[in-house]
Formats: C-alpha cells, sequence, structure tokens
C-alpha cells in the first residue's frame, strides 16, 4: 500500500508473520518482531512479501548476501574447511596487522567465535600479563554478556540486574557523555572534569598498581551512540601510559569501516594496546579477533577461530577497501546527518543528533529539560517500521534511535530513509 505523500504503509506483522511467532513464542526464548525470509544488499523481506531498508545492520557492513562473502564461505566448504584449515586464519591476519593501528601493525592476533568471546579472553590475557586484577570500565558500556565480559558492561542497569555472578575487581567510571554530563558541566569550559574524575578514582579506588586495562569503546552504540570531545582519548591514553596500564579498544560495533575509519579510535589519533573485534569482520558470520602487543598475545589461551568465517571475513575485508566503503561510510554519513539536523529544527522531541560515518544516534527527549522520551522512542521505531524502515532504539534509557545501514548505501537510499523518517515524526506530532 502506498500513502498519499508516496510512502509505503507495510502490513506488519502478516498472517504468515503471526504464525511464525506464535510458534517461536511456543519454542525459542527469544522474541521475534520481525520474520525475516531473504535478505539483500540493504533490504529485507519478511515471510508475507514486505520490504524492509535495513538501519539496524549494524553487523552487516558489506551489505546482505554479498555475493563475494557468499562465494568464500563456499569455496572454503567445498574444500573442507570446517574445522581444519589454518591457510585462511594466517591469510585474514596478515591482513589485520596491514590495516592495524600504529604499533599494533608489529602485534600478533587470535580468533574465536564473537565478539564477546574476545572479551572474555582479553579480560583472561591482560589480567595474567599485567600480574593485577582490576579493569576500568565506563558507565554505559557494552563489553558482552558471558560470565566475564557482563561485569563490563553497563549500557542500562535492567540488563545487569539479574547478572549475579559477575566478577570481581571491575572499576566503573563515567564517560564522556557531553549531551547529558554525569557531572552537570558543559564543554569545553569544562576542562574535561571527567578526565579528572578517572585520576581521583585511581587515587581512591583503584591504585595503578592494581590496575591492569581501562577497556573503552570509542562510541558507546548501546548506551546512545555517545561521542566523546576530540581531545578526550589522548588524556585516557596518557592516563594509562603514565601508570602501566593497558588500553584496550573495544570496535566489536565500530570496526571495519563503520565511522568512517577502519576504526573508530582513528578519529582520535590514538594507538591501543589491545584491540579486539566481533562479527561485522566476516559480515555477521560468528568470529570475534583481538590484536595484540605481541608479549600480550603470549596470554592467548583459547584464540583459535573457524576457517569458513576467516574465510568469509578475507572477502569481506577485501570489499570493504576495493569498494572504498570506508569513504562511503563518511560521505552518507555527512549527508544523512545533516538532512537529520534539518528535522531537528522542525521537531522539539530531537534532543540531539550525534555520529560518525554511519553509526548515528537521534536521541529524543519530553522537554527542555531533556528528560528521556523513552515511550516515543519506542512508537518511532514501531511507525517506522510500518513505513518499510528498520531502526534500532538504543541508550540508558531506551531513548537514541539508532541508525546503522550497511556501509554499501546509496544517496537515493540514504533520500528514502529520510523521506520515513521525517513521515513518522510529522505522524507522531514530534
Amino acid at each position: 500500500m502506498i500513502s498519499k505523500r508516496g510512502v509505503r504503509i507495510l502490513i506488519s506483522p502478516g498472517p504468515k508473520a503471526k504464525e511464525w511467532q506464535e510458534r517461536n513464542k511456543k519454542s525459542r526464548a527469544q522474541p521475534a518482531n520481525l520474520v525475516i525470509s531473504k535478505a539483500k544488499g540493504l533490504y529485507i523481506t519478511d515471510v508475507d512479501g514486505n520490504v524492509y531498508l535495513d538501519f539496524s545492520a549494524q553487523n552487516i557492513n558489506t551489505g546482505h548476501a554479498n555475493p563475494k562473502v557468499i562465494t568464500a564461505v563456499k569455496n572454503q566448504i567445498d574444500a573442507g574447511g570446517f574445522h581444519e584449515g589454518i591457510e585462511p586464519k594466517i591469510i585474514l591476519a596478515e591482513k589485520l596487522k596491514e590495516i592495524a593501528i600504529g604499533k599494533l601493525s608489529k602485534g600478533k592476533v587470535g580468533f574465536n567465535k564473537s565478539g564477546t568471546n574476545a572479551a572474555e579472553r582479553v579480560i583472561m590475557m591482560v589480567r595474567a600479563y599485567k600480574r593485577k586484577r582490576n579493569i576500568f570500565v565506563y558507565q554505559g558500556s557494552y563489553h558482552g554478556d558471558l560470565s566475564a565480559s557482563i561485569s563490563l558492561t553497563m549500557s542500562n542497569s535492567t540488563f545487569r540486574r539479574r547478572a549475579y555472578s559477575m566478577m570481581p575487581n571491575v572499576v566503573y567510571v563515567p564517560f564522556a557523555y557531553c549531551y547529558r554530563c554525569p557531572f552537570g558541566q558543559k564543554y569545553p569550559d569544562c576542562g574535561l572534569f571527567c578526565i579528572d574524575n578517572i585520576k581521583y578514582v585511581l587515587d581512591t579506588v583503584s591504585h595503578p598498581n592494581d590496575t591492569a586495562a581501562f577497556f573503552i569503546e570509542p562510541i558507546q552504540q548501546h548506551g546512545g551512540v555517545t561521542i566523546p570531545p576530540p581531545d578526550y582519548f589522548g588524556e585516557v591514553k596518557k592516563i594509562c601510559a603514565d601508570n602501566d596500564i593497558l588500553f584496550v579498544d573495544d570496535e566489536v560495533a565500530t570496526g571495519f569501516g563503520r565511522t568512517g575509519k577502519m576504526f573508530a579510535l582513528e578519529h582520535w589519533g590514538v594507538d591501543p594496546d589491545v584491540i579486539f573485534l566481533g562479527k561485522p569482520i566476516a559480515n555477521g558470520l560468528d568470529l570475534g579477533a583481538v590484536i595484540g602487543q605481541s608479549e600480550v598475545m603470549e596470554y592467548n589461551w583459547g584464540l583459535k577461530g573457524n576457517p569458513i568465517s576467516c574465510a568469509a571475513a578475507i572477502a569481506n575485508l577485501e570489499f570493504i577497501i576495493k569498494e572504498k566503503l570506508v569513504d562511503n561510510a563518511s560521505i552518507i554519513g555527512e549527508y544523512l546527518m545533516r538532512r537529520l539536523r534539518e528535522l531537528q529544527e522542525k521537531y522539539d522531541s530531537i534532543g540531539d543528533i550525534r555520529g560518525k560515518g554511519l553509526l548515528i544516534g537521534i536521541e529524543l527527549v519530553k522537554d527542555n529539560r531533556k528528560t528521556p522520551a523513552t515511550e516515543k522512542a519506542r512508537r518511532a521505531s514501531v511507525t517506522a517500521l510500518k513505513y518499510g524502515l528498520r531502526i534500532g532504539v538504543v541508550g540508558i534509557h531506551h531513548q537514541v534511535l539508532r541508525l546503522t545501514p550497511p556501509l554499501t548505501i546509496t544517496l537515493d537510499q540514504a533520500n528514502e530513509a529520510i523521506t520515513i523518517m521525517e513521515r513518522t515524526f510529522r505522524e507522531l506530532d514530534f
């Protein structure tokens, strides 16, 4: 169905989807909001034939069903490489070193099955290497959901409230969330007050001699697409260097061109001591990776990896480079940000637009006190889906709309998304 303004109106969920959703309730622990039958490029299709533009594809950097990735997977399967086969692992490790940040180009690489598993391994590695127990992490972070990594995850307290078996010796500090500064400051007049707080915590809670590593996300995706100031991570790295603390960069959500750089930390010009990666490395297939200094990687217990996923990752990375998708993410991302800021001028509920490349957050508020608009964000995601646009909802209060399309997006597809977003905001009287 087409609306008067030219926007498709979908009947979703349709009868087939409802049938599958009922079956899902009886057999699976996870909900099934969409019942997808196929996907290609930026579009996904459900079992009733509804087609959606996918702006919630945070793991799919080179587009759904990328033919180069699929061919690489098939070739590796035909070669019998389900569990054996070292060649793809070596080739991928070499390619990752070629694009690694700073001194990590001379380091070593290990693989496992996901970003969460990579986080678990890094926690073990840094504590063993430094012979220290404590780890610094940010409030608002998401580093995984297994026994150790969930201890480093603080995207919101609802997620954590029944994670009873969490790891001890984790120290939490506020992130540089300038739109909602936890210290009530304003950048740049604050003089980076949040940096002084980190130093204070080192002085009062976790002595440097007890602190192994500082885990960071350059951009907190689950925390609400929060982005620190340009001079921030340089100061954090200096604290780490001055106190013999490893600087660990989690690029699971931001790596491989998502932010208009191959790795998001490049925007701040800072070199990490360890970097770990997740599913975007293989365009959604299960794979995690760790790149670290050689001496740290000596403690890489359990980092093995699947040769099929590694073959997919090789093809995925080659496609990103050949098709210049990092540049495309930067160009289309800037265009989307400009168009969204035009919408912000029209709708009071849009409190903030922020992002880098094709990782963009739209923070919704209720009033001029910036009260988080949780229900508005939920309604916006549901309404946009009705018009054929799939978007995510993140943030500590679930008040931020997250846009993460594949990096293969075209200008026409960007405009299609903006048209649906404006129709959504207008309908909801934002």
